[in-house]
């Protein structure tokens, strides 16, 4: 390799997420416990390797790095923290996510959710201004716990100098929501537009994968095929294609098994 770093921190586990802008390779690590026990941190590594800056988590247990999505045009990163205490007694996990400066590490925007449990920022992803945040745990009513949902968000910068806002859209629903199935665990923007969004957890463990257009309209619906194949764990969009991980998918040949 050109350059390798490793966290000095332990438990920190560092590289759970990654990200690039133009200049650096952005680093989370949701278990850092640095400021406080799981606070987490993100750190921004140069071309050289060398760190650019850090952020530490400021809450307990907040898993603050668990993902990452880049905004160049705003020259921002946005972060999630899906163990953010944000009700009112400040007790159980909402959720968060933070708006950074790419080039300094500085807060300019945080947006935090009251529900408890939803995991407000566990997965995001980014095109120009829309962020959208998974939110895997959000109940969509008693019947259907933790169903989940993706808020797409507009960020904008503000008419005061430094400042930004981030206005919801939409949320995006799966159009026959299954209990416990996690809609929003995973998400990738697709190029041409849109975002196809996952729950790897729906129907025995076998996954299934959502298409929406930019307009938030769904256009596509895939499942996967084996029981506990976790279809959609992974996600990667590349031109018209979208290339979607089943870790636990078993596949038979000759009478031998092969996972993945």
């Amino acid at each position: 390799p050109t350059w390798s770093w490793q966290s000095r921190t332990a438990l920190g586990v560092c590289g759970a997420a990654l990200a690039t802008t133009k200049t650096n390779v952005i680093v989370g690590c949701p278990y850092s416990s640095t400021s406080a026990q799981w606070a987490g941190r993100v750190v921004a590594l140069d071309q050289a390797g060398a760190v650019a800056w850090e952020v530490q988590g400021d809450m307990q247990g907040g898993g603050m790095g668990t993902s990452l999505a880049v905004m160049p045009e705003l020259n921002l990163v946005a972060v999630g923290s899906p163990g953010y205490r944000g009700g009112i007694s400040k007790q159980m996990a909402t959720g968060a996510v933070l708006l950074l400066n790419a080039s300094t590490g500085a807060e300019v925007l945080r947006s935090v959710s009251k529900a408890v449990k939803e995991q407000f920022g566990k997965a995001l992803t980014a095109q120009g201004s829309t962020l959208w945040v998974g939110v895997p745990g959000s109940n969509i009513s008693r019947i259907f716990p933790a169903a989940g949902r993706v808020d797409e968000m507009l960020v904008q910068r503000s008419s005061v100098a430094g400042q930004h806002m981030m206005i919801r859209r939409r949320s995006l629903k799966a159009a026959l929501p299954e209990p416990f199935s996690n809609f929003g665990l995973t998400l990738v923007a697709i190029p041409a537009g849109g975002v196809a969004v996952a729950s790897p957890t729906t129907a025995e463990e076998r996954g299934s994968v959502h298409v929406f257009s930019a307009g938030g309209v769904q256009q596509g619906h895939h499942h996967g095929q084996g029981v506990h194949g976790r279809f959609g764990a992974a996600l990667v969009a590349s031109g018209t294609t979208l290339l979607v991980g089943a870790p636990k998918e078993s596949v038979q040949e000759d009478k031998s098994v092969h996972d993945g």
